[in-house]
């Protein structure tokens, strides 16, 4: 028979179980992020030198792969707990408390340009709007 301490063990590893996929699907999110807008605004020659600059893509991504690893590193803790925690420690911290908060500064002083640019181009796209031809 089951007693309470046992049910209480059993709760607590369980819960243990979930804490660790939740934050590692969260590191695994975050990473596709960061490389989403690395690589989208690599991409779009119309920011890249005029608008943001482009260490700000550059560095979206290095956040992205350093997530990426932090990632594996929290899958690999079942093996070795002991090493991969410490891994995933250094590049959770690296990446969280150093990388990401360079990375919205950065974001910070690009928005008064980015916004300027989407007004310099919203006539274009109230235009191309317009010439769309409608369901009648």
């Amino acid at each position: 028979t089951w007693g309470a301490l046992q049910t209480i063990e059993v709760n607590w590893m369980m819960q243990q179980g979930q804490r660790l996929w939740i934050s590692v699907f969260d590191e695994l999110m975050l990473s596709v992020f960061f490389f989403i807008v690395g690589c989208t605004t690599m991409c779009n020659q119309a920011l890249v030198g005029t608008v943001i600059h482009r260490a700000h893509s550059i560095l979206s991504m290095i956040i992205g792969a350093v997530m990426f690893a932090s990632f594996w590193f929290g899958i690999l803790r079942l093996i070795s707990f002991q090493f991969f925690n410490v891994l995933q420690s250094l590049s959770d911290a690296v990446a969280m408390l150093v990388l990401v908060p360079i990375w919205a500064i950065a974001l910070g002083r690009h928005l008064p340009y980015l916004a300027d640019s989407a007004n310099a181009h919203k006539d274009t796209y109230q235009v191309d709007a317009e010439m769309r031809p409608t369901g009648n």
